[in-house]
């Protein structure tokens, strides 16, 4: 970025600017900061929200907020488990600060308060709820119709493929020690991104890129509800993935 330099005239020029604006003042009253605009109600701000949402978060929380492989779902009892107790001022905040994770540059306050009303609304809460601004500080889950049921009721999941689940230990464990972290046996993964370099590099080469293309999909897990996005490890020909069930 190129630093502004800004000449001797400039500081006049700003005084003037100033003493106008200070007169302006004089005969009107600024409205106050994060007041919603005239005629704006929380059913207007959920509408706009749809077209906020789709544009700058459904590819990684899903059309529908039920998430997906690149980001947790925003809807359903795992989502008012987290969330519902958080003020929509608070969640405003958090989301602003935190997503998209490419930067918010184009991204107003209006449609960051849309995007929130929209994940209300899906939520449940109903279109009655006060519009949003910067003083909403009762729970999110709070206009949900009812005794706030969906704070303990889960969103119905996919039905999952049958499988074989057996509670127990691994036979012949030996623990992971600080010599293997430091250096990897190329057959495990031991952490997030194979060794403390982050390289994320496996020097397997069973696949490689002359035959990657043929791999096929042989089985597949449905993961029960939840806003986690682990990594699997390896270790001595076991996967470890955790579950939020």
């Amino acid at each position: 970025m190129k630093a502004l330099t800004i000449t001797s005239r400039f500081p006049l020029a700003l005084t003037l600017l100033a003493l106008t604006a200070c007169g302006e003042s004089m005969q009107q009253t600024a409205a106050p900061a994060d007041t919603p605009a005239p005629g704006l109600s929380f059913a207007s701000q959920a509408d706009a929200g749809v077209a906020s949402y789709a544009v700058n978060c459904g590819a990684c929380h899903g059309a529908e907020l039920q998430g997906s492989a690149l980001g947790p779902m925003l809807s359903g009892g795992g989502f008012l488990g987290s969330y519902g107790r958080q003020s929509p001022a608070d969640f405003f905040n958090f989301v602003k600060a935190n997503m998209p994770p490419g930067g918010n540059e184009g991204i107003s306050d209006d449609d960051y308060w849309s995007i929130v009303a929209h994940v209300m609304r899906t939520n449940g809460v109903a279109d009655t709820n006060p519009v949003l601004d910067a003083s909403a500080s009762y729970a999110m889950a709070a206009n949900i119709p009812g005794v706030n049921p969906a704070l303990t009721q889960q969103r119905i999941e996919a039905d999952r493929p049958t499988g074989v689940v057996a509670a127990g230990t691994i036979e012949n464990y030996a623990p992971v020690t600080d010599a293997m972290l430091t250096n990897p046996s190329p057959d495990d993964w031991l952490m997030l991104r194979g060794n403390y370099q982050a390289w994320s590099y496996s020097e397997l080469d069973q696949i490689n890129a002359g035959n990657v293309g043929e791999l096929r999909l042989e089985w597949m897990w449905s993961m029960h509800e939840g806003d986690s996005e682990p990594s699997p490890l390896v270790y001595s020909g076991v996967v470890y993935l955790i579950n939020t069930s």
